[in-house]
């Protein structure tokens, strides 16, 4: 099971250059280049991608889990706005990239030998680092919802329901559901860490 955790986090890592520059140059090409073409641009930042990969890969994931925080953080943030893009700004999505933080860091302090009252320090910081992210993301998606005519119509759609929500409706599932979202954000950052430095290999 441990190996398969490295696994999954390698493949994180391995994707996180090609997809980055696959993104980057696919839309930076679309203001400027036929829609016929931006393929070629698309292909290139992939190739990009791997080329970083051939060069740093292997250094990174032999550091797999003594990486600064700093290129973690710039990995969280972009594999978030891709669910966030994914999932059409439905922000529980959001909550699996908090739960592989945990994960991660509950690992990391395991195999850094660290104590369990420091293991509790970093896994408060992740978890309040996460949970602040999930809330700026809640607010953009609630405004979106609230100031959006038809959000009360597709809520309807989508749970077939007889009557489209009031708009009073929208305002208490935004701040009732947005409140749960960041509660079990934060613990269950928390609660995942923990488990996993406690786990036996």
């Amino acid at each position: 099971m441990s190996r398969l955790i490295d696994l999954f986090f390698e493949i994180l890592i391995f994707l996180f250059f090609p997809l980055l520059f696959l993104l980057i140059f696919w839309w930076s090409s679309i203001p400027f280049v036929k829609e016929n073409y931006i393929y070629l641009f698309v292909i290139s930042g992939f190739f990009i991608g791997l080329v970083l990969n051939s060069l740093y890969f292997k250094k990174i994931i032999k550091n797999l889990y003594i990486l600064n925080i700093k290129f973690l953080i710039i990995i969280y943030l972009f594999y978030n706005f891709c669910i966030f893009g994914f999932f059409m700004g439905m922000p529980i999505f959001n909550l699996i990239m908090s739960f592989i933080s945990g994960l991660y860091f509950g690992k990391r302090c395991k195999i850094l030998n660290l104590n369990e009252i420091e293991l509790i320090n970093i896994i408060k910081r992740v978890s309040l680092f996460t949970t602040i992210f999930i809330f700026m993301i809640f607010c953009f998606s609630g405004f979106i919802a609230i100031k959006d005519p038809f959000t009360g119509a597709s809520i309807q759609g989508m749970l077939n329901l007889k009557n489209p929500l009031t708009k009073n409706t929208i305002y208490i599932i935004v701040i009732f559901g947005g409140a749960l979202l960041l509660f079990v954000n934060y613990y269950l950052t928390r609660y995942i860490g923990i488990k996993e430095y406690k786990k036996k290999n």
